[in-house]
């Protein structure tokens, strides 16, 4: 299914609140269903959309009028491209994927509380090329980890906060794309090489903060 969110041009809930709203939503998602989420131009107009399976149509309405409760949520009809239509397309993956891509909190200015939005620019590119006549959106797909994937991550974050991988910058570079890649010979290297090496304190400040 494909659902477009709007919000009113006054609404003050930001970041935070879309934050809940994932929150709730990985929450409910046992089944790790993938939900995709993005920006399109629709009729002329730039707009939010989800696109989700059919079961998770409940998940997400609860959650998105939850927290925006003045929102308007629309189903739309997806239209695929026709004979005869040239279209572009692009699929970028983070390799590795032990660490997080920059946060919302990460662009907020925390002297002045401005916050720079970094969609500014996709907005404005969506929009030039809907005037033009084109169709184009942005669309980042997202699945809840598995308990393996958790485990993996976890125990890679704990070997990384070892005095050796701190002293070794390009070892533990080295490491973190063995372990995560999706080649099992070389997870089963780091693996090995990572038994060699003693576990780090659980307060270590590298395994506890928020980004990690």
């Amino acid at each position: 299914m494909l659902l477009a969110l709007r919000v009113p041009a006054d609404n003050p809930r930001g970041p935070l609140f879309v934050e809940q709203a994932f929150a709730g939503i990985h929450q409910g998602n046992s089944k790790r269903m993938p939900i995709g989420c993005g920006i399109m131009s629709v009729n002329g107009e730039v707009t939010l959309f989800c696109r989700f399976s059919k079961p998770l149509k409940g998940l997400l309405e609860r959650q998105l009028y939850a927290q925006f409760p003045d929102a308007s949520l629309e189903v739309l009809t997806e239209s695929l491209p026709q004979s005869g239509d040239c279209t572009w397309s692009r699929t970028l993956e983070i390799r590795p994927d032990l660490f997080p891509i920059r946060r919302y909190t990460q662009f907020e200015d925390s002297l002045g509380r401005q916050l720079a939005d970094p969609l500014s620019a996709i907005l404005a590119a969506i929009h030039r090329d809907a005037a033009l006549g084109l169709q184009a959106h942005v669309e980042f797909t997202i699945r809840p980890a598995s308990k393996h994937l958790r485990h993996r991550a976890q125990h890679c974050l704990h070997k990384l906060a070892s005095p050796f991988f701190r002293t070794h910058p390009s070892f533990a570079a080295l490491f973190v794309e063995f372990a995560s890649s999706p080649w099992r010979s070389l997870r089963v290297m780091a693996w090995l090489f990572g038994t060699m090496l003693p576990h780090a304190n659980s307060t270590t400040p590298l395994t506890v903060t928020g980004s990690r």
